[in-house]
C-alpha cells in the first residue's frame, strides 16, 4: 500500500476509505465505552487494543520506534505521528478518528497503552529529514514527498515506500520534484561554472578550477549528511554585487525547490540549532560581516560533530538531543570573522570577485526552478556514482586530510568528472594552505615570532611559554603592538595555530615536568641550505635555555 503520485490517498476494493474507517473506529470506540461493569483499567485496555487492531487493520499504520520516540505511521495517509498528546496532529487523530479528546483522563490512558506497545514490539528505525546513508547496505536514502524515497545503491535508483527500510523521513516543506535522472550535464553549468571566482584576492592559493571544484564538492557532499558527521563549512566570501547570497540560493532551489536564506542575529541563539533542522540540506545564514560570539561558538560545535540539548516545550525535565545534517553556508565580505582555528579548519572558502550571470535574481532563479527536474535528476545520478565508489574504495590508513569524509568526496568529484586523482590531491592540499591563510589573516603573532626568529640566537633552542610570552611581549612594546596574550593563553595559541605555523617556519614543543617548551627555526636559512628537521633533546643541560635567552635579550 502506498500514496499515488500527486494524490494524498489510494483506495482499493475491499478497503475503507479513511473517512469510512474514521466512523467505524468512532462507533467501534463507543461501544466499548458503553458497556457496562467495565472496571477503568479494563476500559482503556480494551478501547488501547481496539485502536492498535484498527490501526493496523483498517488505516494499513505501522507502529516504529524513530530515534527511540514512540511513532505512529499513517501508511494510507502517508503521515507520521508521534504517540504523545503534546503532538496536536496525533491530538487530532484520535479525536476525529476514535472520538478521544486529549482532555479526556480515559485518552490519556489509551495513549499509554499505544505507547507501551510500539515500545516494547515496535520497529526501530532511524529519523531524518532529507537524506541518510546506511552503513550496513551501504545504500543511500533521499526523501521524495511524504510517502515515497529513492534507495542509491550505487547501480539503480530505486523508488521505495518511506519507512519500509532502516530509515523513515519527517515531514519537510520541500517541493517535490519528478526528477529526470541521468548524465545531462547541465548541473555544473547552471549552479558553478557561471560564477566569478576571485584569485586575487586573500592568499591567491586557489584557482578558479580549484573553487569550481570545491564547489561542486560540497554540492554533492549535502546529499550524505550523516555519511559526514563533521561537516565542512562554506564560505562563501564577495563584495555586495559578488552574487554570493544567490550562488547559494540556487543550491537550495535545485535541490529543495525553495530558497530560504536567514539572516542571524545576536538574540537567535535559542532558535538556531531549530532551524537548522528545517533548513536541510542547505542552510543559508546571510551577510555575516559582523563576529557573533555564540554564532561562532555554535559553528565550532556543529563542524566538529557536535549537537544540542534543547528542553521539549511545556516540560520541565524533558530533552532532545538536536543534531543538524544541513550543511551551512555562510555569505560575507569579511571571512576573517570566522578565523578562529576550530572553525576555520573546517572551511572551505569560496571567493567572488563580481556577479557575471546577468539577470534578476528573481529570473535566474525562476530559471534554475524550470530545470529542476534535470538538475536535480542529474544530482541523484551523481550521487549514485559516488556511492559505487564509496562502495568500492577504501580509505588508505596514511590518508593525509583533516576532513577525511570530506576529501574523500573530492576525490569521488573529481574522477566523476573524468580527472586524474592528483588533480584532486592538489586542490585538498591548496584548500588546507588557504584555511591555514585564514587562521593567520592579520594576526600579530605571526609578525611577532617572525621577528623573534630574525635572530639567530633563537633558532633550535627550546625556550618556556613564560619565556616566549616575556620576549614576544617585549617586541610588542618595542612596536607599539598590543600584546593580549598571558604565557598560558599564548601556550594554547600556538598549539591551535601549529598547523598554519609549520607553513611559514620549523616549530615542535614537548612537555617538561609540567611545562611546555618549545622550539623554533627558520624553514630555510639565510644561505639557502634546508634546515634539518628539529630534534628535541630528552635532557636539555642546565642553564642552557637560560644563558641563551639572556643573548637574546643583549642582541
Amino acid at each position: 500500500m502506498r500514496c499515488a503520485k500527486g494524490a494524498k490517498y489510494v483506495t482499493s476494493v475491499g478497503i475503507p476509505t479513511p473517512a469510512e474507517a474514521s466512523r467505524a473506529g468512532w462507533v467501534a470506540v463507543e461501544q466499548i465505552r458503553a458497556t457496562k461493569g467495565l472496571a477503568p483499567h479494563t476500559l482503556v485496555n480494551r478501547i488501547g487494543s481496539f485502536i492498535l487492531a484498527n490501526e493496523r487493520d483498517a488505516h494499513h499504520s505501522e507502529f516504529l520506534v524513530v530515534d527511540g520516540q514512540p511513532h505512529l505511521f499513517d501508511r494510507l495517509a502517508c503521515e507520521l505521528y508521534p504517540t504523545y498528546l503534546r503532538h496536536a496532529p496525533f491530538r487530532v487523530l484520535l479525536a476525529s478518528r476514535y472520538g478521544l479528546l486529549h482532555t479526556d483522563p480515559l485518552t490519556r490512558g489509551v495513549t499509554a497503552v499505544m505507547e507501551s506497545y510500539t515500545v516494547t514490539s515496535g520497529r526501530r528505525v532511524t529519523g531524518e529529514r532529507f537524506s541518510y546513508w546506511d552503513r550496513s547496505s551501504q545504500c543511500l536514502y533521499l526523501a521524495h514527498g511524504p510517502g515515497h524515497l529513492y534507495r542509491l545503491d550505487g547501480d539503480t535508483v530505486h523508488e521505495e515506500v518511506n519507512g519500509a527500510g532502516p530509515v523513515v523521513f519527517l515531514p519537510i516543506e520541500h517541493d517535490i520534484a519528478q526528477p529526470d535522472i541521468g548524465p545531462h550535464g547541465e548541473l555544473a553549468g547552471a549552479l558553478v561554472d557561471d560564477l566569478q571566482y576571485a584569485t586575487e584576492t586573500g592568499s591567491g592559493i586557489l584557482s578558479a578550477a580549484d573553487q569550481r571544484l570545491l564547489f561542486l564538492s560540497w554540492i554533492l557532499a549535502c546529499g550524505f549528511g550523516n555519511r559526514l558527521p563533521a561537516k565542512p563549512l562554506l564560505l562563501m566570501e564577495g563584495d555586495h554585487a559578488s552574487g554570493k547570497t544567490l550562488a547559494l540560493q540556487r543550491v537550495q532551489a535545485a535541490l529543495t525547490g525553495r530558497t530560504l536564506p536567514m539572516t542571524i542575529g545576536s538574540k537567535d541563539e535559542e532558535d538556531f540549532p531549530t532551524m537548522l533542522l528545517h533548513e536541510t540540506p542547505i542552510a543559508i545564514v546571510d551577510n555575516q560581516d559582523t563576529p557573533i560570539e555564540w554564532l561562532r561558538d555554535a559553528i565550532a560545535t556543529y563542524t566538529t560533530a557536535g549537537g544540542w540539548r534543547k528542553r521539549v516545550f511545556y516540560t520541565r525535565t524533558e530533552s532532545l538531543w538536536i543534531k543538524p545534517q544541513a550543511f551551512i553556508g555562510i555569505t560575507t565580505r569579511n571571512p576573517a570573522t570566522y578565523r578562529r582555528p576550530d572553525i576555520a579548519d573546517r572551511c572551505l572558502l569560496i571567493r567572488l570577485a563580481h556577479r557575471s550571470v546577468q539577470g534578476s535574481p528573481e529570473r535566474i532563479l525562476a530559471n534554475v526552478l524550470e530545470k529542476r527536474p534535470r538538475l536535480y535528476g542529474e544530482w541523484l545520478w551523481m550521487l549514485n556514482r559516488i556511492v559505487k565508489l564509496m562502495r568500492t574504495t577504501e580509505v588508505p590508513e596514511n590518508f593525509p586530510y583533516r576532513m577525511v569524509d570530506f576529501a574523500q568526496m573530492v576525490i569521488f568529484t573529481a574522477r566523476i568528472l573524468g580527472l586524474d586523482d592528483s588533480a584532486a590531491h592538489t586542490l585538498l592540499h591548496a584548500a588546507q594552505a588557504e584555511r591555514d591563510e585564514l587562521v593567520l589573516e592579520d594576526d600579530p603573532l605571526l609578525d611577532l615570532l617572525d621577528r623573534w626568529l630574525a635572530s639567530p640566537l633563537t633558532h633550535r633552542v627550546e625556550i618556556t611559554a613564560q619565556d616566549l610570552y616575556d620576549h614576544l611581549a617585549m617586541l610588542a612594546g618595542s612596536a607599539g603592538q598590543k600584546f593580549s596574550y598571558t604565557p598560558w593563553s599564548l601556550s594554547r595559541r600556538l598549539r591551535s595555530l601549529i598547523g598554519a605555523l609549520r607553513r611559514r617556519m620549523v616549530i615542535q614543543h614537548r612537555t617538561v615536568e609540567g611545562k611546555t617548551r618549545w622550539m623554533f627555526a627558520p624553514i630555510a636559512p639565510t644561505n639557502g641550505h634546508a634546515i634539518e628537521p628539529l630534534e628535541l633533546p630528552h635532557t636539555p643541560a642546565p642553564g642552557t635555555v637560560d644563558a641563551t635567552i639572556a643573548g637574546i635579550v643583549e642582541a
